[in-house]
């Protein structure tokens, strides 16, 4: 699998996306940071709510990148006006792929929306984030429905010396009580728990500035998905792992023919899992079974030997970001109660608005458990300062 490069790519396209990012760089830590974050139009309800909590955070700058162009448009309506966006489409960014993949050839194991257009949207985010690496930018990425709560979120991000760094996709629910309603976050059971122990969140990614190893391992992801129909997250996990982790690429070839599929993969493990969803669907096969998934797509250990070679030949150096920071879907359903369900103005027991957590990604089927819940303070974006002074005007003697 040979990696994508700027050959047959448009110089002038890159001149454009790179003025593009260029006008929504800002400062941190006196290194310049882009800020980034992808959104199809089925998911454009998310939006005010990330932009408003982007900006009670003091982060005034975003750049989104975008399937079609009524997105762009939309979200300049929103009247988020705290926070300057600026808009480019995949086509923009040089990519040297088609956008005529297939419209069935996508199977919907885990994607949400549309999954040729969020999968077409996930190689797009790989293309910016080595464009912006190449031009000495470091780059956050973070989905549209990751809620950044506390200022201290870009500082605590980039305080490390990684090439890479990803949130954590790790199922910690231990409440008996949330685990009897296992569709809120599927392979939170205990017996499913071990298989996604070491899944990486590519819902929040950072790489730094310049990095010769980190412009490798874009690379290479993007070459895994040029080659195959998985997502940003399979190919991360493959290159760093040795495994994918909701795809069976053997089965899904994109580019790659079966030759090259079965020297790159080994057949997945097909697990039952409790998405209650899944079971709608009338297919036949192992796949079409009701709540079949397959699991952890293990490289062939000759292509898992190349990465792991490659990897240390370059001194990558990635790391997992704490859940206790920058926390996801289990995350939430296992701190609804103490911190989530608090309402407008209030504050924990440690004077604390959100605890440890700098930033919440709702997934996990989070979504419509957050929607059910109109008194969460997650409604109400502001400064933690206005949350204190409303709590201590609400409860003077607390």
């Amino acid at each position: 699998l040979s990696p994508t490069d700027g050959r047959g790519r448009s110089k002038e396209a890159r001149r454009q996306a790179r003025r593009t990012m260029r006008s929504v760089t800002f400062s941190a830590a006196g290194r310049p940071t882009l800020l980034a974050t992808a959104l199809n139009l089925e998911d454009s309800d998310w939006m005010p709510l990330c932009l408003r909590w982007l900006a009670a955070a003091g982060l005034r700058k975003l750049l989104l990148l975008h399937s079609d162009d009524y997105t762009c448009e939309a979200q300049s309506r929103l009247g988020v006006s705290q926070v300057q966006v600026a808009c480019l489409r995949p086509q923009q960014l040089g990519m040297g792929v088609g956008e005529g993949w297939a419209r069935d050839e996508s199977p919907d194991w885990g994607l949400a929306a549309h999954p040729v257009e969020t999968a077409y949207l996930q190689r797009g985010k790989m293309r910016l984030m080595e464009l912006a690496v190449r031009d000495g930018l470091d780059v956050i990425f973070l989905d549209v429905d990751v809620l950044v709560l506390s200022a201290d979120f870009v500082p605590r991000l980039a305080a490390h010396d990684s090439d890479v760094a990803f949130a954590s996709d790790r199922r910690t629910i231990r409440n008996p009580d949330f685990l009897v309603h296992p569709e809120w976050c599927p392979a939170s059971l205990p017996p499913y728990r071990t298989y996604v122990a070491d899944w990486l969140d590519t819902g929040l990614l950072y790489a730094r500035a310049g990095s010769e190893a980190a412009l490798w391992l874009l690379q290479e992801v993007q070459s895994l998905m040029d080659s195959f129909v998985i997502t940003d997250a399979d190919g991360f996990q493959a290159v760093l792992s040795g495994h994918a982790q909701l795809a069976d690429p053997l089965r899904s070839p994109r580019a790659a023919g079966t030759m090259l599929a079965n020297q790159t993969w080994l057949k997945p493990l097909w697990l039952q899992t409790t998405d209650r969803l899944s079971q709608r669907k009338k297919r036949r096969g192992l796949s079409g079974q009701p709540g079949i998934k397959p699991l952890n797509a293990p490289l062939a250990l000759a292509r898992w030997e190349h990465y792991s070679k490659q990897a240390v030949a370059r001194g990558l150096k990635w790391h997992v970001y704490p859940q206790e920071e920058f926390g996801n879907g289990p995350v939430m359903v296992e701190s609804w109660g103490d911190i989530f369900a608090r309402g407008f103005g209030s504050t924990r027991f440690d004077g604390s608005r959100s605890g440890s957590l700098l930033s919440v990604h709702v997934n996990c089927a989070t979504k419509a458990f957050l929607m059910n819940s109109v008194g969460s303070f997650l409604y109400r974006p502001e400064p933690i300062e206005d949350t204190l002074t409303m709590a201590s005007h609400d409860f003077p003697e607390s």
